[in-house]
């Protein structure tokens, strides 16, 4: 039993580790975009770059309607404003048909999760974002 204890303080150490938590976060088979209160985007993994067209180095501190179509912009400033609100798990638009803006402009579907994540600099939002197969 103390060996089993003792793997899991080292294991549970670990996961404070920066490079771990980063490489977690690159890892994951969903795109994951984290924003901040104001909507600004603090946080775009590879999968994100590869599902919207975007270096993170052209998203990282932007609106994050850039990545939403033109038309439901303004629309979702205002859902994003409820969401700070009201902040809970759950997902984005239920019964909605939601779609991401890739760079070249095109649309595609999209499922989204949102969690809202408190933090000593404020709220943050992170959105697990999948694209529906046709």
């Amino acid at each position: 039993m103390t060996e089993i204890l003792d793997r899991l303080r080292v294991l549970t150490a670990s996961l404070t580790s920066p490079d771990l938590l980063a490489k977690l976060v690159e890892s994951l088979p969903d795109a994951l975009v984290v924003v901040d209160e104001g909507g600004l985007v603090i946080l775009f993994n590879e999968q994100a770059e590869l599902l919207f067209g975007y270096h993170r180095s052209e998203v990282l501190g932007k609106a994050v309607e850039i990545l939403v179509p033109e038309a439901a912009r303004e629309l979702h400033i205002k859902h994003r404003a409820g969401f700070v609100a009201e902040p809970r798990n759950r997902p984005m638009g239920l019964g909605l048909n939601l779609s991401g803006r890739h760079k070249n402009g095109s649309e595609f579907p999209v499922q989204i999760n949102l969690s809202p994540v408190q933090t000593p600099d404020g709220l943050f939002v992170s959105a697990v974002i999948r694209k529906k197969r046709a």
